[in-house]
């Protein structure tokens, strides 16, 4: 009797062609030129940080996501790898949305940002949660005068046009230890505050920054609140600040208010700009 030839059912037809499929979609994610999009990046990057951003060599990243190895901000190294991945449903709105994860030199950042395919970068918005980062990894993003030391940790968000702040829209809740602020107040001794922790509850609305809370401790104590007009250029930004500070008897008397009590508190309201501030002592 003549053999019956058998083919394959149209489940194993299926089957086939299916993992067929997935094999060349994985070649393509895994062999995809992504230093192809490394300009695209860098340009949503360099908007949402009004820095120069460049990253390192791009490559994929399993499950579906994109690696650079490492990141530069002004030419400084910031971050030894930075993973993207794609948040797929945002391409049914013609945006680009990123899950981020950064790997810096201290601490790292998780969070993502989103913008308009067609104009990239204008408008974006992001969100970043920090994990025990090092201040000092950013501080060249701000003037001299304006920089602080410390160990972050925190929430920020922001939404807004590219490359102005002072239409910004966002809120920032942030704790510091172990780190300083600087100083320059023609009429403290004092070049910079050091601090054990520092906690700041802020939100910024059109670029007017309103401070709801700053609660400083360490060897000088104390509080400050108000509201800062931001400006493009931040040491031009416009200072209406009021606070309490605790100080030691020894600074007290530098200071030229040692006739208060050990327990009681320096008022002082802070005005002008962070280039030229005005400091007021509201009790003695």
């Amino acid at each position: 009797m003549d053999r019956v030839k058998k083919g394959y059912s149209f489940r194993a037809k299926a089957g086939f062609t299916l993992y067929a499929l997935c094999c060349l979609i994985m070649f393509i994610y895994l062999q995809f030129p992504y230093d192809m999009l490394k300009d695209r990046l860098e340009q949503m990057l360099s908007s949402a940080f009004r820095s120069e951003v460049t990253l390192g060599h791009m490559h994929s990243h399993l499950p579906l996501g994109i690696a650079a190895d490492g990141m530069k901000i002004n030419t400084s190294q910031v971050a030894d790898r930075i993973v993207f991945h794609p948040r797929l449903a945002r391409l049914f709105a013609a945006e680009l949305g990123l899950d981020i994860s950064a790997e810096l030199l201290s601490g790292g950042i998780e969070g993502f940002i989103q913008t308009p395919f067609k104009s990239m970068g204008d408008p974006f918005e992001m969100v970043l949660d920090v994990d025990k980062v090092d201040s000092a990894v950013f501080s060249r993003l701000l003037p001299a005068n304006m920089r602080s030391s410390g160990i972050i940790s925190g929430h920020a968000e922001f939404k807004g046009p590219s490359g102005s702040i002072e239409k910004a829209q966002g809120l920032i809740s942030l704790q510091c230890t172990d780190g300083t602020i600087p100083l320059t107040i023609p009429r403290l001794p004092l070049d910079a505050i050091g601090f054990k922790t520092l906690d700041v509850d802020a939100r910024i609305d059109k670029g007017m920054l309103t401070i709801e809370k700053a609660e400083l401790s360490g060897d000088i104590s104390g509080t400050l609140q108000g509201a800062i007009r931001v400006r493009d250029q931040l040491d031009r930004s416009r200072l209406n600040l009021t606070g309490e500070l605790i100080l030691p008897e020894a600074m007290k008397n530098l200071a030229g208010a040692g006739n208060l009590d050990t327990s009681s508190g320096l008022k002082f309201s802070l005005k002008g700009t962070p280039g030229r501030p005005r400091f007021r002592m509201l009790s003695r």
